[in-house]
């Protein structure tokens, strides 16, 4: 689940089966069925999250706010989908040859965050930086020791 509006960090890893990993990859996006978001149904693709960026990239952050479908809004709804493909192959290219990644899909849901209230519970005016200090004296702690070696527990 990710939150509408933010900036949502998407990470992969290939396999040692990919003997030859893309030179660009892109990412692209579709809206659930049935939620009428969908300009094409019969497209994989509804927006571009991420196009022709390196294949040596291992993650990529989409911020949600400028990469969406443009003039449609996002909105609460489950069954988002995303495809990351090699930008070479294309979405809609299943087998792109051996050794080389197949387009990967990833379901998603995505909502608005109700929550505002970030520091209920903490008094007003608190700085952790200025809370007292527990300090230890040295000879107590060698004191403790000292009698740890001997034997004598405290």
């Amino acid at each position: 689940m990710f939150v509408i509006g933010s900036n949502v960090t998407l990470g992969w890893k290939y396999s040692n089966a990919t003997l030859r990993p893309p030179n660009k990859v892109s990412i692209c996006g579709k809206f659930p069925s049935g939620s009428n978001m969908s300009k094409n149904p019969a497209s994989l693709c509804d927006w571009d999250i991420a196009v022709n960026i390196s294949g040596k990239l291992l993650n990529y952050t989409w911020d949600t706010v400028r990469q969406g479908a443009p003039g449609v809004a996002f909105s609460e709804y489950k069954g988002y989908l995303m495809y990351l493909f090699d930008s070479d192959y294309g979405v809609n290219n299943p087998v792109p040859g051996p050794g080389r990644i197949t387009p990967a899909l990833f379901w998603f849901n995505l909502y608005n965050s109700r929550y505002s209230l970030t520091n209920q519970g903490v008094p007003s005016g608190y700085t952790p930086s200025a809370a007292h200090a527990v300090s230890v004296r040295l000879w107590a702690v060698a004191a403790i020791v000292a009698l740890g070696a001997l034997g004598v527990w405290v």
